[in-house]
C-alpha cells in the first residue's frame, strides 16, 4: 500500500521595517492563504478609511450648516436691531416737528 506525505499548507512572515516590506517564506498554499488574508485585510481597512472620510466630511457639512444659521441669526438679529433704532429715530424726529 502507497502512503501518500501531504505537506500541510504553511506560511511566516518577517518584516522588513527598514524597507516597509514583509518577507513570506512557506508552501504555495500557505503563501497564496496569507496573500488571501493581506488583500482582505487591505480591502477592509480601505472600506474603513472610506467610512470614515464619509462621516468626517458629514460631520463637518453638519458643522458648516450650523455655522451659516448662526450667521444668518445673527445678520437677522442685527438688522432687526438697526430697524428698530430706525423705527425710533423716526418716531422722535417725528415727535420733534
Amino acid at each position: 500500500s502507497g502512503s501518500q506525505i501531504v505537506q500541510a499548507p504553511w506560511a511566516d512572515a518577517h518584516p522588513r521595517p527598514e524597507q516597509k516590506v514583509f518577507e513570506v517564506f512557506g508552501t504555495e498554499a500557505g503563501i497564496a492563504g496569507m496573500e488571501s488574508f493581506i488583500k482582505a485585510a487591505e480591502q477592509l481597512a480601505a472600506e474603513e478609511d472610506a467610512i470614515r472620510d464619509a462621516e468626517m466630511r458629514a460631520v463637518r457639512a453638519e458643522k458648516e450648516a450650523a455655522r451659516q444659521k448662526d450667521e444668518a441669526a445673527l445678520r437677522k438679529a442685527e438688522d432687526e436691531a438697526a430697524l428698530k433704532k430706525a423705527e425710533d429715530r423716526a418716531k422722535a424726529e417725528k415727535r420733534e416737528q
